[in-house]
């Protein structure tokens, strides 16, 4: 991902149908941490293959603006209507650096002519 962005994550889940757990996904990088829940995520389930949920979600400009240049770790962590609490591996993602360190918002109207 790069910094400034809104980037589009998808963690495929092979082997569990996560659509009525609770879910959270998390991102960490020295010691800052990012949880995306509830309506930041997108669940799917493909039965084939043995059954995969796919966790799909987005960052905000602000969200990779406040992570700096380098990895960043990931990962998903659920829970079912027992009590069962599973998780996987913590992964990595790189972030890479971007020359303008802000938002920008949508202007109608497009480029100014010059």
């Amino acid at each position: 991902m790069r910094r400034g962005t809104t980037p589009d994550f998808i963690l495929a889940i092979p082997g569990h149908d996560l659509r009525e757990c609770t879910v959270k996904v998390t991102l960490r990088q020295d010691g800052r941490m990012l949880t995306l829940a509830g309506e930041r995520l997108s669940l799917s389930y493909d039965e084939g293959d043995g059954g995969c949920t796919a966790i799909a979600f987005r960052l905000t400009q602000e969200e990779t603006l406040g992570l700096r240049t380098g990895q960043a770790e990931v990962q998903a962590r659920w829970v079912d209507a027992e009590g069962t609490a599973l998780c996987t591996e913590i992964d990595t993602v790189g972030v890479a650096p971007a020359l303008l360190e802000e938002v920008i918002l949508h202007e109608d109207g497009g480029p100014e002519a010059g």
